[in-house]
C-alpha cells in the first residue's frame, strides 16, 4: 500500500439515503486517509454539477438538495495530498416518486 496515501476507504463514495428517491436531499460523503492535509473534490463525469450543489465537511460530502432524475448519473470522488491522488466512483441512481390512481 502507499505508505502516504490518500486511499478511499473501501465502501467509499456512499451515498445517503440508501435507496434516493427525486425529490430528496442526497449526500455523498467520500472518505480517505494519508498524509495530511487532504484536499477533496468531486467530478460528474455525466457533464457538470448542478449549480444547486453544494459540498461541506471540508468538500468530503457532496449535497445534492432536491435531487432530480436528471441527477441521475456517475460522480468521481479525488482526494490529493502533496505526494499522490485517488480517485473513486459511485454510480448515483434516482427513483421517481410515481403515484398511480
Amino acid at each position: 500500500a502507499n505508505t502516504y496515501g490518500p486511499d478511499i476507504q473501501n465502501k467509499f463514495p456512499q451515498y445517503f439515503p440508501t435507496v434516493p428517491m427525486a425529490g430528496d436531499d442526497v449526500e455523498i460523503e467520500c472518505l480517505a486517509y494519508g498524509r495530511l492535509p487532504l484536499h477533496y473534490s468531486w467530478v460528474r463525469e455525466d457533464g457538470p454539477l448542478h449549480p444547486r450543489a453544494y459540498l461541506r465537511d471540508h468538500n468530503r460530502v457532496l449535497v445534492l438538495p432536491s435531487a432530480r432524475l436528471e441527477d441521475t448519473g456517475t460522480y468521481t470522488c479525488v482526494v490529493r495530498n502533496e505526494r499522490n491522488y485517488a480517485n473513486k466512483t459511485v454510480f448515483l441512481q434516482l427513483n421517481g416518486n410515481w403515484m398511480f390512481i
